[in-house]
């Protein structure tokens, strides 16, 4: 690079710089907004779901309790998860995930609510052995 081209070099290198200073925080804060609404979005799904079957009590305590777990993950993986739950191939980790969530959550509803336990002997059939 010649001489009188350094200057302009090394002042487009600092406009550069401070545009991605700007873009990069500036993005960030519109994946976070993004993943809160997102969030919200899959509360009210959650709740709307849940209402068919349960009281408005449970299914807030159920849900709330379910998008904190959700709530843990990075926007990316958030968006990875339902993308993947949209279509039905959840992969390995996230069933992992969402299974932990599940039995969390729902011991989470036992303690609150015991009158709607399910008893242990009823909550899983027993094994049946192969003839």
């Amino acid at each position: 690079m010649s001489p009188s081209r350094l200057p302009l070099a090394k002042a487009l290198r600092a406009i550069l710089l401070a545009v991605l200073a700007i873009a990069i925080p500036a993005t960030a804060l519109a994946n976070e907004k993004m993943r809160r609404d997102m969030l919200a979005r899959d509360h009210d799904k959650c709740v709307v779901g849940c209402l068919a079957n349960n009281s408005g009590a449970v299914c807030a305590l159920l849900c709330g309790c379910t998008m904190k777990a959700f709530g843990k993950l990075s926007f990316e993986d958030y968006v990875r998860l339902n993308i993947e739950m949209n279509s039905g191939a959840v992969s390995a980790a996230h069933n992992r995930m969402l299974t932990d969530t599940a039995l969390a959550c729902a011991a989470e509803v036992d303690r609150a609510f015991p009158e709607l336990a399910v008893p242990p002997t009823l909550a899983m059939p027993p094994a049946q052995e192969d003839e």
